[in-house]
């Protein structure tokens, strides 16, 4: 049987590294704008945090478990990016982009509770899993030329996570809890609201 929960994400970092291409501008001589395309490749860390959500168990005489982990990831990004130029400025530039790819997310120390069963953690044996799923990422931002190199920008970044699926081991207390089989766990997606600065080099 595979169980399912929605997480409620609490606060988490993220770090990351791209590289890319920008192809040269076109632009209106006449109005001042234009439109430059880039592709990038990116990698992310999504850093530690902790989810917590709830788990209806069958038969429902049983309860509801209440679940919390730590959990991390990475996901590898490829990217389209428009970048505007306008009239008013050429060193303060907006740009919007979409993003596919690949995650890998990664639970540890995942505690199973049930109010009924104080103490007891259903995981307990194996609380560690790991999944792949499908990644989007859409994120609008605003990049400063501080040099002819060295670029500063901040953005915004929705990121969302297919629902992954987790095997976790069964309840192991002798003489406190009966022996069950592996937990099976499929977990809904995981969407995160990032905002996000950082430093480009170009050569």
């Amino acid at each position: 049987m595979v169980y399912y929960f929605e997480p409620v994400l609490k606060d988490g970092g993220q770090c990351g590294l791209q590289i890319g291409y920008e192809w040269s501008d076109w632009h209106s001589a006449e109005s001042g704008w234009g439109l430059k395309l880039a592709f990038e490749f990116e990698g992310l860390y999504l850093g530690k945090h902790s989810p917590e959500g709830v788990m209806p168990i069958e038969p429902q005489y049983l309860g509801t478990q209440y679940l919390s982990f730590d959990t991390q990831g990475y996901a590898l990004l490829a990217t389209a990016m428009l970048t505007v130029t306008t009239p008013w400025s050429q060193r303060f530039l907006p740009y919007a982009a979409a993003s596919t790819g690949m995650a890998r997310v990664s639970l540890s120390n995942a505690d199973s509770a049930n109010p009924s069963e104080p103490g007891i953690n259903h995981f307990n044996s194996d609380p560690n899993a790991s999944d792949t799923a499908s990644a989007l990422q859409f994120k609008l931002g605003i990049k400063s030329k501080l040099s002819r190199n060295l670029i500063l920008f901040t953005e915004y970044r929705y990121l969302s996570i297919d629902s992954t699926r987790y095997t976790f081991g069964p309840t192991v207390y002798p003489e406190e809890h009966p022996p069950t089989d592996d937990w099976d766990v499929r977990m809904g997606k995981l969407n995160y609201n990032l905002f996000v600065a950082g430093l480009q080099y170009r050569f």
